[in-house]
């Protein structure tokens, strides 16, 4: 009873420390990159998704998830059909680094799903608040539409955000939520929740 209630007061602080908006870092982080694409003559769009969108972020610093939607630059269309998106995702790479100054960048360019992993810079004097440590995938929008599914389940039913937030938070400390390494993905924990409530 002691443990639990000491873990109910520092779920309690946590997260009250963590309902932070985090959409002027979104709007920011995605300007940056539309616009660092558009100079290299990319035409896409840029949708957000992930915990900063559906407000089911656990953590202040927390990265942003970027879908770009696109088709293959005009120049990669005389290349195999496979390696179109590649071509156009390594551009996407180049532009991002060269112009909005992307640092710590690993292209995952051999994936199903083209993923870009990167920093973009911020602090005083640029558009962004802080650095923002992003994740940009090609053409998948079923991310977009699990963080649409959240942010209508926590309008819907107001124990789902306390609740998911507490047992993300919980998962979290307890090193359970890293799908690279083949535990639960943070979208597979509120699952977890939905299905309890």
């Amino acid at each position: 009873m002691v443990l639990a209630c000491a873990m109910d007061a520092e779920c309690a602080r946590v997260l009250a420390s963590v309902a932070v908006d985090h959409r002027q870092v979104v709007g920011a982080t995605c300007g940056a990159i539309q616009s660092a694409l558009a100079r290299a003559g990319l035409r896409a769009e840029v949708i957000p998704f992930g915990s900063t969108v559906s407000g089911l972020a656990v953590e202040d610093d927390c990265d942003v998830d970027v879908c770009l939607v696109c088709g293959p630059h005009a120049a990669d269309m005389p290349l195999p059909p496979h390696q179109r998106m590649r071509a156009t995702a390594q551009r996407a790479c180049d532009a991002l680094v060269s112009v909005a100054g992307a640092r710590q960048m690993v292209p995952i360019l051999s994936a199903r799903v083209p993923i870009l992993k990167f920093e973009l810079p911020g602090g005083a004097g640029a558009p962004i608040p802080r650095p923002v440590p992003v994740d940009l995938c090609f053409n998948n929008l079923n991310g977009c539409r699990n963080s649409e599914l959240c942010r209508l389940l926590a309008a819907l039913e107001p124990r789902f955000w306390p609740l998911a937030m507490l047992v993300k938070l919980w998962a979290k400390r307890r090193g359970l939520v890293d799908s690279s390494r083949g535990l639960f993905s943070s979208y597979a924990v509120v699952l977890l929740v939905v299905h309890f409530l």
